[in-house]
């Protein structure tokens, strides 16, 4: 699945390919501005309060970077959308 976000003030384009919402890929930036979102990204936390990693995450935790890092009205979905931050533990898990 090609997950894929457009960081509108920088007109920076990210993506990361992963099987689900909770496996690990590469992040991938494009655009002029790309070190500058990377170094924006560089502070931001993941989903579960974890920091984020800037060449290398979860599509979850990317989504929540972005949004809580530039603002939601700043983000554009291009790709598969997030529905749900569920991370997927099974039940009984202790964690």
């Amino acid at each position: 699945m090609v997950y894929k976000y457009l960081i509108k003030p920088y007109d920076v384009t990210v993506t990361i390919e992963s099987e689900g919402p909770n496996y690990p890929g590469l992040v991938k930036y494009e655009g002029a501005f790309r070190k500058i979102a990377m170094l924006d990204l560089s502070t931001a936390m993941g989903a579960f309060g974890h920091s984020f990693g800037v060449t290398g995450s979860t599509p979850i935790d990317l989504n929540y970077a972005l949004n809580s890092t530039f603002g939601r009205e700043n983000i554009e979905v291009l790709g598969k959308e997030i529905k749900s931050y569920d991370p997927e533990l099974p039940e009984g898990a202790i964690t």
